[in-house]
């Protein structure tokens, strides 16, 4: 045989190992910083429509899922201990350090400041995918919440403030999307209903009386009534709406009324499907 080469029986001797199995991926030890650009993004947060948006120029709002009471309490109180905290969170000297790139890198007019823009910009890099048309709404509940002195922009020392509390972890930006989604789609549904109480409200009276309540059920509502049927249903709604029985709605009345029946689409086609069921063959059945 020639130099190095075996033999069929060495070979037959010679046990064959096994291939080791790949080693594990080793876990990160607990304290070991994961720079946020190479954490997991959370999920997209919904779209806020504005008012004008909505059919007839009102109205169409986000379908955002709303959690039980009781989960929802859970998840208010252990945001609002994070947000209300007396103190800023101490930031790691990387994370710091993070924040500071990081607002660097977006405040591209060098201003030192985050304008709106540059904030979308921010957030969307970090993983909270808020949709353009939307951001607006999300924008003024985060500035509120930040923006301290009120200018409409974020300076660093707020950033950083913001960061810590709101984005400095996986788990800290998941929490405050949700909470986030929450105050915005508020924000905006009281937005709307406001919107549709100054316009129906023609006199300019600060109330809505029962003709104007019947213009906007009428423009609002994909109904097929009569007129008398219209204006019954105006009056019925009014006479079950109106707390102070001064026979028209002020703002907070018809904000409740708005909400439980006029929200978004899917509120609306529910409440659409009482009112046919009151009128059937022609005749109003009081519930």
């Amino acid at each position: 045989m020639g130099c190095g080469a075996s033999s069929p029986a060495d070979a037959a001797a010679t046990p064959v190992k096994p291939a080791a199995a790949p080693a594990a991926a080793a876990k990160p030890a607990a304290d070991v910083y994961v720079p946020i650009s190479q954490q997991a993004a959370v999920v997209a947060l919904p779209e806020i429509k504005s008012a004008s948006s909505a059919s007839g120029g009102l109205g169409a709002l986000p379908d955002i899922k709303k959690a039980s009471a009781k989960t929802q309490s859970a998840l208010d109180a252990e945001m609002d201990a994070v947000l209300n905290a007396g103190s800023v969170v101490a930031l790691k000297d990387e994370q710091h350090k993070e924040a500071k790139e990081i607002f660097k890198r977006y405040d591209v007019n060098g201003s030192g400041k985050l304008e709106s823009g540059e904030l979308h910009s921010v957030l969307q890099k970090l993983g909270l995918d808020i949709p353009e048309a939307s951001f607006q709404a999300y924008a003024t509940v985060l500035m509120e919440q930040y923006d301290k002195d009120k200018s409409g922009t974020l300076e660093f020392r707020e950033f950083e403030k913001f960061y810590a509390k709101c984005l400095a972890s996986e788990e800290v930006r998941a929490k405050y999307a949700k909470k986030l989604a929450k105050e915005a789609g508020g924000a905006a549904l009281d937005a709307a209903a406001k919107a549709a109480f100054a316009k129906f409200d023609v006199d300019g009276s600060g109330s809505i009386d029962v003709a104007e309540l019947r213009n906007l059920l009428h423009d609002m509502l994909r109904l097929e009534l009569t007129d008398e049927q219209w204006a019954f249903f105006a009056e019925d709604t009014l006479k079950r709406g109106d707390k102070n029985g001064d026979g028209r709605f002020d703002l907070e009345e018809f904000l409740n009324l708005y909400k439980k029946t006029l929200a978004d689409d899917a509120v609306r086609g529910k409440f659409e499907e009482k009112i046919m069921l009151r009128y059937q063959n022609g005749e109003w059945t009081v519930s």
